[in-house]
């Protein structure tokens, strides 16, 4: 009694809240952010499908035309992402993802009737009849079986399964389905192997109902009326427990195929599973380096089409909604209501200081740094004399991520230039994310390995680069010992960023503001050298190679 009070009164909030009049009124605050929902099975009784019932997506489509939306094609977030085209508002877009035949027999032709942009997404293995979905195998095996019960291991874990009812059946497919997604591909495929035999049941190569794929040729005929379709990789593996290679083709062959087969397939691909772990840096590059625009995860939140111009990879970050069942839910996500509620819930200040300052606790070192700068604290690291200098030493904690970063931007620009660290394990090879986010920039830090100070013969010509002011201060003493000068890297940034806090551990889109700032750091450099008229050539004696 109590929980259908509660949500009588949920339903009733947010139906007064979305009224067409409030909806102008808050608008703003959804400008360029588009509430993407995306489905995957439409009910299909006759073929013994289960999914979205036709009825409630001619209600939900039938309300946002109602409602006066925008419903955009995934080729309207294109333009945006390419800084073109009017800015969107009240926007809201529609995907499915995988490509089975009832998302071109059930869900298009109601699309279509609305005239609602859809995009289907294709696993290209599947549509070739190669393959099937490993998580719609689960099933079929769970739902198939004739035993009663039985175990197996995944993983390290033996686990065990009763399959006396339906229910039982369900919650066990679901639990598998869960594990496989935290062991390796080889590991997945080893565990489907062995579920199959545990189960008893012969699972084919090629999909079988209900679980078929529609055709390349249902897709050509779907295309001329106005639905897109873009890459779901290969085999929908999760690509972060792929080896790179693997990923790489996956992503690169599903897009290949895409446009192959099609005359206007869309620049976006939809990650499999699509969750933050199911995909990384690695994969983002690699859909970025294919000339994909976009890429669509599965994690809830309004796609953010307002930092088109960055060096960050939001683009391939963009989120979605699952469709649900409940009109109350398309409503909140589709309207002011839910980008209100997280503003509200401050739930973007952990992030906001995540990517733009390495955490909140580094947002007072960052103002402090800022009111010490405007007081003349940084003079002493500001009076270089440029004409002196030879050679650029750049320093950080561990050199593992942004010294040596700085050190390989310096000599790509011509300038002779090394890199060490305070606190080293001697020889490491540098983190795989300062490598993965490097490679964006063009700059390959896969056979660095980190150095000490005493590996390094400093000299009067040398400048001592410190990335924070802890840094800078041991520095000093090293310098006056060799008759070095010292300065910190971000006084040389447009504008100027005193402390930049190591990256190491830190998410993907700290590295990018960390690398935007060495990057402008050591741009900033280079234009004093050359007003120095000093500009030394590559590399000096005692660099790091």
């Amino acid at each position: 009694m109590e929980a259908s009070i509660v949500r009588m009164l949920r339903s009733g909030i947010i139906r007064a809240s979305s009224h067409s009049q409030i909806n102008r009124l808050f608008g703003p605050l959804t400008r360029d952010l588009v509430a993407v929902f995306t489905l995957h099975r439409m009910q299909d009784a006759a073929n013994n499908i289960h999914g979205h019932s036709p009825e409630f997506l001619r209600s939900t489509l039938q309300y946002l035309r109602r409602e006066s939306y925008n419903l955009v094609s995934l080729g309207d977030m294109h333009k945006r992402l390419q800084g073109e085209g009017p800015v969107l508002r009240k926007a809201v877009a529609f995907t499915m993802d995988d490509g089975f035949i009832d998302q071109a027999t059930v869900a298009a032709p109601i699309f279509m009737e609305f005239d609602c942009p859809v995009t289907i997404f294709l696993i290209t293995g599947f549509i070739d009849r190669k393959l099937w979905p490993w998580d719609d195998r689960v099933s079929h095996i769970f739902l198939t079986s004739r035993k009663p019960r039985f175990s197996l291991h995944v993983g390290d874990k033996r686990v065990e399964y009763e399959l006396s009812t339906t229910s039982q059946r369900l919650a066990g497919a679901n639990d598998f389905r869960q594990r496989m997604k935290l062991i390796s591909e080889v590991e997945m495929l080893a565990a489907l192997e062995r579920l199959a035999l545990s189960a008893d049941v012969e699972v084919s190569q090629a999909p079988v109902a209900p679980y078929l794929p529609l055709t390349w040729e249902m897709a050509r005929q779907l295309e001329r009326k106005g639905v897109t379709f873009g890459p779901h990789t290969v085999s929908h593996g999760i690509l972060s427990r792929m080896t790179r290679e693997r990923a790489r083709y996956e992503i690169a062959e599903s897009w290949r195929r895409v446009k192959e087969e099609l005359a206007h397939p869309v620049p976006f691909l939809a990650y499999p599973t699509g969750r933050q772990i199911d995909y990384g840096i690695r994969d983002m590059r690699y859909v970025e380096e294919n000339g994909l625009t976009g890429a669509m995860t599965t994690e809830p939140g309004h796609a953010d089409l307002t930092t088109r111009n960055s060096r960050h990879r939001a683009r391939f970050e963009l989120n979605r909604y699952m469709l649900t069942n409940e009109l109350e839910d398309v409503m909140q996500y589709s309207s002011w209501i839910e980008r209100a509620k997280m503003l509200l819930r401050l739930g973007w200040v952990p992030n906001y200081a995540k990517d733009h300052f390495g955490g909140p606790r580094y947002i007072l070192e960052y103002y402090i740094s800022k009111l010490w700068g405007k007081l003349g604290g940084f003079h002493v690291y500001r009076n270089v004399d440029w004409t002196r200098v030879k050679r650029l030493v750049f320093v950080c904690r561990s050199n593992v991520c942004a010294s040596p970063y700085a050190e390989m931007l310096a000599r790509r620009a011509g300038l002779a230039a090394a890199s060490f660290g305070l606190a080293v394990k001697v020889n490491s090879p540098d983190y795989p994310d300062a490598i993965e986010n490097a490679a964006t920039y063009g700059i390959d830090l896969a056979q660095h390995r980190c150095q000490r100070g005493g590996d390094i013969d400093i000299g009067p010509g040398d400048i001592l680069i410190g990335m924070e002011m802890w840094q800078a201060t041991a520095l000093r003493c090293m310098a006056k010992k060799k008759n070095a000068q010292v300065t910190l890297l971000g006084l040389w940034s447009s504008p100027p960023q005193p402390c930049i806090h190591d990256p190491h551990g830190h998410r993907e889109a700290y590295f990018q503001t960390c690398f935007s700032v060495i990057e402008s750091s050591v741009n900033g450099i280079s234009k004093q050298m050359t007003r120095g008229r000093q500009t030394p050539l590559n590399p000096a004696p005692g660099s790091l190679s």
